[in-house]
């Protein structure tokens, strides 16, 4: 990805590092994101480092409506919501950063999960009430649940 210049969806932390990551070595780092400003949704550090970096740009208020190109990405279409103006951009890559939902339905009742349906391991489990019956707090990944680990979307936190 060097001199390649790269789009990023999404204005959260995850979004944020990534930009941060290629600024180093991309011509130009695009974040598209839907609110008005990376402000409210990244951690402050992060915002902080993007603004000072001159080949970040953030598209506020913007959406992505199309993908141009054949053997790979060549261009994309950006609308902006207030303006109702749209620009296209030659870009080299695309990375999507919208976020997980945890779809946990499908897992048995003895899986703890918090408000949000989040599988609770380690430390989320302090955060629940206490239950004499359970064995002591697991640590890092684990659940109560022997030989029973977590990673990825699933887990809170």
């Amino acid at each position: 990805m060097w001199g390649k210049s790269i789009v990023l969806v999404g204005g959260g932390n995850s979004a944020g590092q990534a930009a941060i990551l290629f600024a180093d070595f991309a011509s130009r780092v695009f974040i598209v994101i839907r609110n008005t400003s990376i402000d409210d949704t990244m951690s402050q550090y992060l915002v902080d480092q993007i603004k000072r970096k001159s080949n970040i740009h953030v598209k506020a208020e913007s959406e992505v409506i199309s993908m141009v190109g054949d053997a790979h990405l060549e261009s994309i279409v950006v609308t902006h919501y207030t303006i109702g103006s749209t620009a296209s951009y030659d870009v080299d890559a695309l990375f999507v950063f919208i976020g997980a939902a945890a779809d946990t339905a499908w897992l048995p009742p003895s899986i703890t999960r918090d408000e949000h349906g989040y599988v609770c391991t380690g430390r989320d489990m302090r955060d629940l009430e206490s239950d004499p019956s359970m064995p002591k707090w697991p640590a890092g990944a684990r659940s109560i649940h022997p030989r029973d680990e977590r990673a990825g979307h699933l887990r809170g936190r």
